[in-house]
């Protein structure tokens, strides 16, 4: 009876351990399960990775969740802005590009227009002469050499920096271009002023040695040689002084010094009798004559020799028709002749041994020099209506 009552004791003990047993583990995978489903639901308000790829996946396990969610919350890097010029600039590049920048007359100076421009690295600018003269881009160790009316000049700037450059016949005319690396998001800078230009002082030039004749080219309102007309004896040098601050040139039909610079000296020895008209080749304004008598310098002596005669000869204009005046005009052997242009064009006076530059229109003059008996007639090569007569006698 005992035993028996005992048996059924310890099982009923048996079974009520197993219930409790049974009934832990349950709660406990219940509650697991609860963990794992609250883990893989997204926020309120917020949608998964795959979700917003338009991908349909199966409950993820706690690993494969926090995978996505770092996937969706790293940042996606933003394209950096393009740059572009800063607003204002009258001349300036957002990319490489082209600028043409214009040689333009301004009243009675030349220019460059713009003056200053701020462009990116890479971009190639063009000069264009729109004046009425040569000019020339010079500096930044670049010359374009003479460019001239209606020509263009091209160069491509392909690193930062600042360039300035000036006309080397115009010294007046002077620009700076500012290159700036081509780099997105970065600003524009601004064209810098440009200097008004000092002009360089002038110093005057030596006096000539013995035997040598001096013509200096001077700087006033506009370029010119001094004096334009210069009579010398046989076998003189002359010498030309660059007294100016732009390059000139003495040329003529029988010689040509090629540039000469600000400071610079060309001389020419004359060996033979006559009239000889010069101009500078970069502006054409500049003109001279070189008048040589037919003997050599005389030894010095008490009694001065006598001066070479002079005689006019005037070019006019009446109701249309161009003349000489006088047509026909006798004269000594030595006698120097000067044409006087009062018409209010540009002629010439051309013989068979003689030829003038083009006269100015308005107060223009040519001298010749005859040294030899005879008849000599002329004409103008732009007139041919318009002749004329000297008789030279001994």
């Amino acid at each position: 009876m005992n035993s028996s009552r005992g048996r059924k004791l310890l099982g009923t003990l048996g079974l009520l351990v197993l219930l409790i047993y049974v009934a832990g583990v349950f709660t406990a995978g219940y509650a697991a399960g609860t963990t794992v489903a609250a883990s893989a639901r997204p926020a309120s308000g917020s949608m998964s990775a795959s979700a917003r790829a338009g991908k349909t996946s199966a409950a993820p396990s706690v690993t494969s969740t926090a995978s996505a969610a770092a996937t969706a919350g790293a940042a996606t890097p933003s394209p950096t802005p393009t740059g572009s010029p800063a607003p204002g600039l009258p001349v300036s590049a957002a990319a490489p590009g082209t600028l043409t920048i214009s040689m333009l007359t301004r009243g009675s100076a030349f220019g460059y227009a713009p003056a200053s421009a701020s462009i990116p690295a890479g971009t190639t600018v063009r000069w264009v002469n729109a004046s009425s003269a040569p000019h020339t881009v010079t500096g930044f160790g670049v010359d374009s050499g003479i460019i001239p009316v209606g020509g263009q000049f091209t160069y491509t700037f392909s690193r930062p920096g600042t360039y300035t450059y000036s006309c080397m016949l115009h010294p007046g005319m002077t620009g700076v271009i500012v290159v700036y690396a081509a780099t997105a998001g970065r600003p524009v800078p601004p064209p810098p002023l440009v200097p008004t230009p000092q002009p360089a002082p002038i110093l005057p030039p030596p006096p000539p040695a013995p035997g040598v004749a001096a013509v200096t080219m001077t700087q006033g309102a506009d370029f010119a040689f001094s004096p334009a007309t210069l009579t010398v004896p046989l076998g003189t040098t002359v010498r030309w002084t660059n007294a100016t601050s732009a390059p000139h040139t003495v040329t003529a039909a029988g010689f040509d010094s090629g540039t000469i610079p600000s400071g610079g000296t060309y001389s020419h020895t004359f060996t033979q009798a006559g009239a000889f008209s010069y101009h500078c080749a970069f502006h054409p304004n500049m003109t001279g004559t070189i008048i040589v008598s037919g003997t050599a310098t005389p030894p010095p002596s008490a009694t001065p020799p006598p001066t070479s005669a002079a005689a006019q000869v005037q070019l006019i204009k009446n109701d249309g028709d161009y003349s000489f005046a006088p047509a026909a005009l006798s004269i000594k052997v030595g006698t120097v002749v000067t044409w006087l242009n009062t018409t209010g064009d540009t002629l010439t006076v051309d013989g068979a041994s003689f030829h003038s530059a083009p006269m100015a229109r308005e107060g223009g003059t040519w001298s010749h020099l005859f040294t030899t008996p005879g008849t000599y007639t002329y004409s103008s090569s732009l007139r041919p209506e318009m002749s004329g007569t000297i008789i030279v006698s001994a």
